[in-house]
């Protein structure tokens, strides 16, 4: 018997399950002929992130010297289980450059694979524990750079977005982070006023600034 995944059950919900038999012949025990079974329901299950170290919004002339984007996919087990085994799944937009992808750091051992414009990184037997039990081992993530094709100017914006698999449970959707590549800020003038008051002093002064 398979219990439904996350979202048909809830974490925490109780699940009753009777049993009745009916003797053909004489039963010298009737009152063991009924049983009753009820378990809590318990599992891992995921909030999410996914960021890029830029924050978003990147000056042309800042990303001439690193152009790469590095980004931090993370995970933790909110759930009420351990979660035995993770899976993220990374479908790259077509402004990404696959063959370019560099894994930068991650919290555990992983297995990664590249299909197609998909990365996929599988941890087994993980065992991450749930962060009622431990706050800090509860938590893990993923963490590469990636360079975009060729062709990008003020005004492009990279999307990414996410899957994270706990176990045998649906997909949690991080959120989907955007990238836009913009000019870069400058002022070619710029005038300073100074105004040092009381004048005559005999002590002290005061300077006061205003860019105009």
């Amino acid at each position: 018997m398979q219990v439904p995944t996350i979202p048909t059950v809830v974490l925490g919900q109780n699940l009753a399950n009777s049993v009745a038999i009916t003797p053909e012949i004489g039963d010298n025990f009737p009152l063991n002929n009924t049983d009753d079974l009820s378990q809590i329901i318990v599992g891992s299950y995921d909030p999410n992130d996914k960021t890029e170290k830029h924050g978003g919004r990147i000056s042309l002339d800042e990303f001439a010297d690193n152009p790469s984007l590095t980004y931090t996919i993370q995970f933790e087990n909110t759930g009420t289980a351990n979660a035995e085994f993770v899976r993220i799944e990374d479908e790259l937009d077509a402004q990404l450059d696959l063959s370019s992808v560099m894994m930068i750091s991650s919290s555990h051992p992983f297995n990664m694979r590249k299909i197609n414009n998909k990365l996929i990184w599988n941890f087994y037997d993980i065992n991450l524990p749930p962060t009622i039990s431990d706050p800090i081992l509860s938590h893990g993530f993923v963490q590469f750079k990636v360079k975009p094709v060729s062709g990008f100017s003020v005004g492009t914006i990279i999307p990414n977005t996410a899957d994270i698999y706990f176990d045998y449970n649906p997909a949690i959707v991080t959120n989907t982070f955007e990238t836009e590549f913009v000019e870069t800020l400058s002022a070619n003038s710029f005038t300073n006023t100074i105004t040092i008051y009381p004048n005559p002093a005999s002590s002290t002064v005061r300077i006061v600034e205003s860019n105009r």
